[in-house]
């Protein structure tokens, strides 16, 4: 089943439901879109409920008002999972993505069946210097947005 943008936590996020069985949520890094899992959501929808979400500001995402945050985007994750009424779920990551999936299992732990991190990071200082530049070139517009 497809999904459109939908409201949710305040914002119109796009996001997609395929698949049967347990859920499982894909979230992609920064500048992404969940387009990137479009090998792995085939494979996984045949046994799975897979539920792919475009964050705040990425692919066909609305960015909102607030400052964009790992916090904030692990709650439009646990909001996208209450509006297609799911309970629980693995969450996988890559990158930012996985920062989220890590946020979820701290701030949502009964919502969290696993945590699948790939490549997430605490700090991004192992950020190659041109796109460590670009993120805080971005930081400085978001501050004065």
């Amino acid at each position: 089943m497809a999904n459109p943008m939908r409201e949710v936590n305040g914002v119109n996020l796009h996001f997609r439901d395929i698949g049967c069985g347990p859920p499982v949520v894909l979230l992609h890094g920064h500048g992404q879109s969940n387009r990137v899992f479009r090998h792995l959501e085939r494979r996984l929808a045949h046994d799975c409920r897979v539920i792919l979400i475009d964050s705040r500001g990425h692919g066909l995402s609305e960015r909102g008002d607030k400052p964009l945050s790992i916090p904030l985007m692990a709650r439009d994750v646990a909001a996208v999972m209450d509006r297609l009424e799911i309970e629980r779920a693995a969450i996988a990551g890559f990158s930012d993505g996985a920062n989220i999936a890590l946020q979820m299992a701290v701030d949502f732990p009964a919502r969290t069946d696993c945590v699948v991190a790939i490549s997430g990071n605490a700090r991004p200082e192992g950020l190659k210097p041109s796109y460590l530049r670009l993120l805080r070139a971005r930081k400085r517009l978001d501050r004065k947005s």
